[in-house]
């Protein structure tokens, strides 16, 4: 789950970048070393005011989910992480749940 608030796309002083670029390449990172371990897809979640879901990702279309996405509103976090807790428990797929959250925590 990784924030995209309008407050992410603020510089950070090193590196010379955007919240958001710093997260982009990040997380991009994460599912190429994922699939790797051959650990297969995983599941990545926009959010801001409003949410994003995208299921079974890889690196190539995590790159593309975060490039495409627009910047803006307030940090929602609850609504969306309510939504993936219950889809896993809801699921007949009881693998462990791992939620990671990127935030700024500047919340509206």
């Amino acid at each position: 789950m990784v924030d995209s608030s309008g407050s992410m796309d603020d510089k950070l002083t090193s590196p010379p970048i955007t919240k958001w670029q710093w997260c982009c390449k990040e997380i991009v990172s994460l599912a190429k070393e994922a699939e790797r371990l051959g650990s297969g897809g995983f599941t990545l979640c926009t959010f801001e005011t409003d949410h994003e879901i995208f299921s079974h990702c890889t690196s190539a279309n995590v790159s593309q989910f975060l490039q495409n996405r627009q910047l803006g509103g307030g940090t929602d976090l609850a609504t969306p992480l309510t939504e993936v807790i219950d889809g896993h428990f809801k699921s007949a797929n009881r693998k462990p749940l791992l939620v990671v959250v990127i935030t700024d925590a500047l919340v509206s």
